[in-house]
């Protein structure tokens, strides 16, 4: 009783605040799949360079179809088709080439975590092929984890200096910090739950959904960022708290009950979340 008490003292305002948006959106009715499937570009290169969980790996190569899942690029654009490409074929060739090894460049697995997977530069290069700007972030985010090897604070100095520039508050920059952290700690506790790739978008999507009352898409849009920005990066402090407790408590109640697979994970993120909300409007209607 102690722990909801707490609950609703640090999330009071969140519901409050968006209270309205939530009505707007349920009377819009559903929302087309696809809209629904969206993610912002920084949403995912975060989630994937402070975890790379997002991306599953095979030995030291990535998965390329991870990627387009992620990004949800067109059907043409899938890995199997970009291999055959002459472009590719001539930037496979000559990475093979380099390396000697073909296995170290390129793999195509059968079966249920099949698809393609390829080393940093093939994964880089399948990234600019889906989007130019994602292939320099990603590339910079490789180079980052190289020097980061011997600083494991290197990361989160980084971000902190870059909301810095953006003008955000110390106070807020130590929340935002701080939820990044505990977000690190429920990715990687899915991770080892049976969550990949799409799964993590739907995680996530299921805490919005449960706290807020809709997904990515539509709090963007009621927010007024564009696709390219940030939900996280755009919440007050208030809000940052609410969301890094309903993470946390998805990640304890994962690893309590040890549940294994992308629905039970995913039912487990938007039941924590659905707690903060009941606890919420509880101490608004009382």
């Amino acid at each position: 009783m102690a722990a909801l008490t707490i609950a609703e003292s640090m999330v009071a305002r969140l519901q409050s605040e968006w209270w309205k948006r939530k009505r707007s959106i349920e009377g819009r009715g559903s929302l087309s799949s696809k809209l629904i499937k969206d993610l912002s570009m920084e949403e995912i290169i975060r989630f994937n360079v402070t975890t790379m969980k997002a991306i599953s790996k095979e030995g030291e190569l990535y998965s390329l179809n991870d990627l387009w899942k992620l990004l949800g690029s067109p059907k043409y654009k899938e890995p199997k088709r970009w291999v055959l490409l002459p472009d590719s074929v001539r930037y496979i060739e000559k990475e093979i080439e380099i390396e000697k090894d073909e296995k170290s460049v390129l793999l195509s697995k059968k079966g249920r975590n099949g698809g393609s997977y390829g080393s940093k530069r093939v994964f880089v290069e399948y990234a600019r092929y889906l989007d130019k700007g994602l292939a320099v972030q990603i590339n910079d985010l490789f180079l980052q984890e190289l020097k980061a090897q011997g600083n494991p604070d290197l990361y989160l100095e980084r971000y902190r200096s870059s909301y810095k520039k953006k003008g955000k508050s110390d106070d807020w920059i130590d929340k935002r910090m701080k939820s990044i952290n505990t977000r690190n700690e429920l990715t990687s506790t899915l991770s080892h739950h049976g969550v990949h790739g799409d799964g993590f978008r739907r995680c996530t999507n299921a805490s919005y959904e449960g706290l807020l009352g809709c997904k990515a898409p539509a709090l963007r849009k009621h927010l007024g960022i564009e696709k390219k920005d940030s939900i996280r990066d755009n919440m007050s402090k208030t809000q940052l708290t609410a969301l890094e407790l309903s993470e946390d408590l998805a990640k304890q109640r994962i690893e309590k009950r040890n549940l294994y697979g992308v629905d039970p994970c995913e039912a487990a993120c938007k039941g924590a979340a659905e707690v903060i909300s009941v606890a919420v409007s509880k101490f608004l209607n009382s």
